[in-house]
């Protein structure tokens, strides 16, 4: 898998989980939100941390500037 995804794109996704799980641990999100929040964290913490998005690719998006591979 060659990266596609560059540092503020991934910064940004791992904000995201950062909050969604501020959200959950203070007890706003309920049931059916819960288990769809933890979904969506494990999907942005694995994209943000390897810096390959399958969607990316499919729609053929690359943030991944030049110089940073």
């Amino acid at each position: 898998m060659k990266k596609n995804m560059g540092k503020t794109d991934r910064l940004l996704r791992l904000l995201m989980v950062i909050a969604f799980v501020i959200f959950i641990v203070s007890g706003l999100a309920h049931y059916p939100q819960v288990y769809f929040l933890e979904v969506l964290i494990g999907i942005l913490l694995i994209t943000a941390t390897v810096g390959f998005c399958p969607l990316f690719a499919l729609f053929g998006i690359n943030s991944l500037e030049t110089n940073e591979e």
